[in-house]
């Protein structure tokens, strides 16, 4: 995920670092390799065991929050591998926005045949739609079958008609 689309939220790495450093290859290209004053463990992988919260990017530079202390992110991290944290965590928040966001766009849609039906017919008229076609139905007489599940045909309790 872009880093952009992360601002104000937290957020965690979902791979290792692509950037290899000098002192990261074979020992036996170089005879010293490592820089004075580096560690002499890699840390690809860090920012993907605690989250950061992302606080702004302005082009090439992105400001994080890490422990309650605000700095730079080291460029060989500012990439795509980034995961909004909370929605890693609880993915079933984003399907239930989904499912929320298509339920209003389908109200939407259907506003206007709504709209018809009522300015045009009756209350007993239905309209079914699909990919390539429209009817409307009118229902003239109708009684609920008694005792019998409208969805699998299984009778039911009396408690359970209507």
């Amino acid at each position: 995920m872009n880093l952009r689309d992360l601002v104000g939220k937290t957020a965690i790495r979902t791979a290792k670092s692509d950037v290899v450093f000098p002192w990261e290859l074979p020992q036996s290209l170089f005879v010293q390799v490592k820089p004075y004053g580096t560690s002499c463990h890699s840390d690809k992988e860090k920012y993907m065991n605690h989250p950061v919260k992302i606080i702004a990017v302005k082009e090439e530079q992105v400001v994080i929050e890490e422990h309650g202390e605000r700095k730079l992110l080291e460029r060989r991290f500012i990439d795509n591998h980034w995961a909004d944290y909370d929605k890693f965590l609880h993915p079933e928040e984003e399907e239930k926005e989904k499912a929320e966001k298509l339920m209003k766009e389908f109200e939407v849609a259907a506003e206007p045949i709504k709209r018809f039906l009522a300015e045009h017919y009756d209350p007993m008229c239905t309209a079914v739609i699909s990919m390539d076609n429209i009817q409307i139905f009118r229902g003239e007489l109708g009684e609920p079958i008694q005792n019998i599940c409208c969805r699998c045909g299984a009778e039911v309790e009396e408690e359970m008609k209507g």
